[in-house]
């Protein structure tokens, strides 16, 4: 302890001393690379450790700057291997949120799939939406009507629908087309021939329609929707590919089957079903059928069909003025149009 001889300074070292040598001469790759930052600061701690001992009982001048270099050493391979271990435990850690993400993502499919009756609702929710949007879209209409005679007869008609409160039909009746349709406001019937009949009650053209027995009572889509999502219960049908006019092209759907909740309600559809594109959502189809006895007359089966839609359609599209002449007689409801109904 007593002798100041350089050859003293070269006696066995500890391991961790041996360790931040290794790391100072540059031999760290032959060495046995610490595990972790915790190794590397305890060398750290051993070198600095033996070079105040170094100093207090040996104080010589080369061989303290020899203890400086290996301490300085030392702790510069603290920092490099601590620094080396960010970006695998950035990596780690980013691939262990992308690990819960997948497993949110996995599980809310699955849970949907598991829940029938969630992704009906969500069907109908979404059709609803689509609809309920300020895009115009096209509609053919097939009603099938049994007559008195047990007969059953297809009508069709051309319906066109922006939102939830405008719309025009345009129906073939024995005497020419006739147009029904509302702005949101007015509610009119242009027939083919007589005055034209404007009003602000949403029943004018269904008490219309069925006076004449032409097309359905139901011509607005998110009524339908809106009645399927509150007072039917919704399950899922079989999924698969539906051919409509819109462009020719098979879409894929989502089929979903509504069955009144009320059966008292007699006007309303005993089943409604639904075929929503699985892409954009928007209600491709729509089917109605009343469960009448075979012997009595009235509406047995609604459907509505996509269509393409025309880019140009005019600016009063869905007033009543868009659809008769300019000199043609116009009756506003309350006047006598009672007695034209």
């Amino acid at each position: 302890m007593n002798s100041t001889s350089d050859d003293s300074d070269e006696a066995p070292l500890s391991h961790g001393e041996a360790l931040a040598n290794a790391w100072a001469d540059g031999a760290a790759e032959d060495a046995a690379p610490p595990l972790d930052a915790a190794d590397a600061r305890r060398a750290a701690d051993v070198a600095f450790l033996h070079g105040l001992l170094e100093q207090a009982l040996r104080p010589d001048p080369a061989a303290r700057e020899r203890r400086i270099q290996r301490a300085t050493a030392a702790i510069r391979s603290e920092v490099q291997p601590a620094s080396s271990l960010t970006a695998p435990r950035r990596r780690r850690w980013l691939a262990t949120l992308a690990t819960v993400a997948a497993v949110v993502v996995v599980g809310f499919v699955l849970r949907n799939n598991l829940n029938p009756k969630a992704t009906a609702t969500a069907a109908v929710s979404t059709a609803l939406e689509q609809a309920s949007s300020s895009a115009d879209r096209a509609y053919q209409l097939t009603t099938s009507l049994r007559l008195l005679d047990g007969e059953t007869r297809d009508l069709t008609a051309d319906l066109w629908v922006r939102g939830g409160g405008n719309y025009v039909l345009r129906q073939d009746a024995p005497l020419g087309d006739a147009f029904l349709g509302s702005n949101g406001v007015e509610h009119w019937v242009v027939p083919a021939v007589g005055p034209v009949l404007v009003g602000t009650e949403p029943g004018l053209a269904e008490q219309w329609l069925l006076r004449e027995k032409l097309a359905s009572p139901f011509l607005q889509l998110t009524s339908i929707l809106e009645r399927m999502q509150h007072r039917y219960t919704l399950r899922l049908g079989e999924a698969g590919e539906l051919t409509t006019s819109a462009d020719g092209q098979p879409v894929w759907c989502t089929l979903v089957i509504g069955e009144k909740q009320d059966l008292a309600d007699v006007l309303a559809p005993d089943v409604i079903r639904l075929w929503t594109a699985r892409q954009s959502g928007i209600a491709q189809q729509v089917e109605m059928t009343w469960n009448r006895p075979d012997d009595q007359p009235g509406v047995v089966r609604v459907v509505f069909r996509l269509q393409p839609t025309p880019a140009d359609l005019p600016e009063n599209w869905y007033d009543h003025a868009a659809h008769h002449a300019p000199d043609r007689r116009v009756i506003q409801r309350g006047e006598s149009a009672e007695s034209d109904l």
